[in-house]
């Protein structure tokens, strides 16, 4: 049924009746007993992880092998967007461009030394592609064409994880740099020409911002595709449908792909990467983190995004925002412990509390663009940063936990020319969850810290 999002109408691919049916409930039971009940005692959290990074890829090789479906046996071999080849000649969006990254300031500052030396980092270029005969899997940016599977030029198949393999919708042999899909849709949908904007961190809404919506914001700005559909995530939120009536047009075809439904493309506009962050690390052997990337994005891409956004949404309003802000989590994960004191500090020094997910994206965008100080938890709402002044100070309080992409938003920062400042707060608990455990921040630092502006 098609769905109204301003202006614009998408048509949604949904799920096989059939497979609505055979959704399995007591998986889902057991994940939600687990999250609540059995996830905070660390010996049953140590081997749920166990299972689900080790026994369950095997358990689920071994269905896979059984199956008679020829199609889900069969492995294919992994190759990126720069070496398989379409037709005719690229067309590019944005040149590659090194973006040069100064190190986080660290509050409390004796623990500088957990951030890692980085001088900068190579974006590449982005760019356009025709593959023929082309087919793409709800929930997924990886494309197959015959026996090989094309995926994008920044994915280390050695060193990361990809959301489809660790929700077992795809199995992947690093070894070999080959991979096997565990479901096949018999009725895919046969479609003349479209451009992919399908990833599997699409509902993310720091995913959305800093790698999908710029490219797509890139491919839609080039009046030669201006007739091409485009092919997004199903079920995507609200505020993320509304960012793409900035730069899709409301007489394009919008086509909403479910997980597990397929496309059949004759020909299919791939644009290539223009901002990543693994979803997952593999372990390594030595000093794991520097070996991991941590973000890249291409500069020209966010100028592009922050343009075309900026623009319309500094115009369409003139409702003050405050300059500076605290910005709430009210996630499950990464909280601190001691925000009620925290924030009635803020408040005292003129900030205002903001929570990001009662706002529509337009909102968020309006904050962030007039800031001049930002402080916030690790989290999605952040990503808004790509909307925000150079000039503006963003102060993220993370956990102490050494092996921790720290160059993340500093990255994302340096792309638009700006910077970030790390507040370290003490891990609650075992700090068995890791980088998502909850921490303890020492206020005293922070509010040295700003008051010092």
């Amino acid at each position: 049924m098609p769905e109204a999002a301003g202006d614009l109408k998408i048509v949604d691919v949904p799920p096989h009746p059939a497979k609505m049916r055979a959704a399995r409930p007591a998986i889902r039971w057991f994940a939600r007993f687990y999250r609540r009940y059995a996830k905070p005692i660390a010996p049953i959290r140590a081997v749920v992880l166990f299972i689900w990074r080790h026994i369950f890829p095997l358990y689920l090789s071994i269905v896979s092998s059984w199956s008679v479906d020829p199609e889900v046996r069969k492995w294919r071999r992994l190759v990126p967007y720069r070496s398989y080849k379409g037709r005719g000649d690229d067309t590019r969006l944005a040149e590659a461009a090194h973006v040069k990254t100064n190190a986080p300031i660290v509050i409390p500052s004796e623990y500088q030394s957990y951030i890692s030396p980085q001088d900068g980092y190579l974006a590449p270029e982005v760019s356009v592609r025709a593959l023929m005969n082309a087919r793409i899997n709800g929930g997924s940016n990886l494309i197959q064409c015959g026996d090989q599977v094309v995926c994008h030029d920044l994915f280390d198949l050695q060193r990361d994880y990809t959301s489809e393999e660790l929700h077992g919708r795809l199995l992947v042999s690093a070894a070999s740099s080959r991979v096997r899909w565990l479901h096949r849709d018999k009725e895919p949908v046969a479609m003349d020409v479209a451009a992919s904007f399908v990833d599997a961190c699409a509902p993310n809404y720091a995913h959305w911002l800093t790698e999908v919506l710029p490219r797509l914001a890139l491919y839609c700005a080039e009046t030669k595709f201006k007739d091409v559909p485009i092919v997004i995530n199903a079920g995507l939120h609200r505020n993320i449908i509304d960012s793409l009536s900035y730069f899709v047009s409301p007489d394009r075809a919008i086509i909403a792909l479910s997980v597990g439904r397929a496309l059949e493309i004759s020909e299919l506009h791939a644009t290539s990467v223009a901002g990543y962050v693994p979803f997952g690390r593999r372990p390594q052997k030595g000093p794991a983190l520097l070996a991991h990337s941590q973000g890249r994005f291409n500069p020209h891409a966010f100028e592009r995004l922050r343009a075309v956004v900026l623009h319309k949404a500094l115009s369409e309003s003139a409702v003050p925002t405050p300059e500076k802000f605290y910005i709430r989590r009210n996630s499950g994960s990464r909280r601190v412990t001691n925000a009620a004191e925290l924030e009635a500090a803020l408040t005292d020094r003129g900030y205002t509390i903001v929570e990001p997910e009662k706002l529509g994206f337009i909102e968020q965008v309006r904050l962030f663009a007039s800031a001049k100080t930002i402080v916030g938890s690790s989290g999605a709402a952040l990503a808004n940063l790509v909307f925000a002044p150079s000039s503006a100070r963003t102060h993220v309080l993370i956990g102490r936990y050494p092996d921790t992409s720290f160059w993340y938003w500093q990255n994302i920062a340096s792309a638009i020319g700006g910077n970030v400042n790390y507040v370290f707060g003490e891990i609650e608990g075992d700090g068995g969850e890791g980088i998502h455990a909850d921490f303890r921040i020492e206020i005293p630092s922070l509010l040295k810290a700003l008051d010092g502006e």
